[in-house]
């Protein structure tokens, strides 16, 4: 009988809000290791895992398996994540604001973009929102938050 290996996770916590407006606080679970880059899977890493549609989500109720595209925001902290933003020489942070629709109206939040992922010939804000990536990560009033991309109806630079 074959035995399974089952690697421990790290939990971030994190407050999502569904596009039916649902709003659900719990944990995610990332990889210590990173396949894509050093150090542990970041939250980004996960939301963004075009191989995944569902991802463990732990609540007060129990376990979650949430489909990612039913998200449309997710506030959560991260130090790692932080410091790239909080960066003094950091040459890759833009400016923008995200408009997002809800289920009343289109609200605006003013924030910044990391775009030092992406190929150095292909940087600038549009090229990050043109990415295959489902999740836009941005920096606001010293928090970070992940709009689903399906959510946001434009962005000013």
């Amino acid at each position: 009988m074959a035995s399974r290996v089952i690697l421990p996770k790290l939990p971030i916590s994190a407050d999502i809000t569904l596009f039916d407006g649902e709003k659900v606080r719990g944990e995610f679970f990332v990889s210590p290791s990173s396949p894509h880059h050093e150090g542990p899977e970041t939250l980004l890493d996960l939301m963004n895992d075009n191989t995944r549609t569902f991802v463990p989500f732990q609540t007060e109720g129990g376990m979650m398996l949430l489909n990612r595209a039913a998200v449309r925001n997710i506030i959560f902290e991260s130090s790692h994540l932080m410091s790239i933003f909080t960066s003094p020489d950091n040459d890759n942070i833009y400016g923008l604001t995200v408009y997002v629709r809800t289920e009343h109206k289109e609200s605006e939040l003013q924030g910044f973009c990391y775009t030092g992922d992406l190929r150095p010939e292909a940087r600038r804000p549009v090229d990050l929102l043109n990415s295959p990536d489902m999740f836009l990560l941005i920096y606001c009033n010293e928090r970070l938050v992940m709009f689903n991309k399906n959510a946001i109806s434009h962005a000013t630079v």
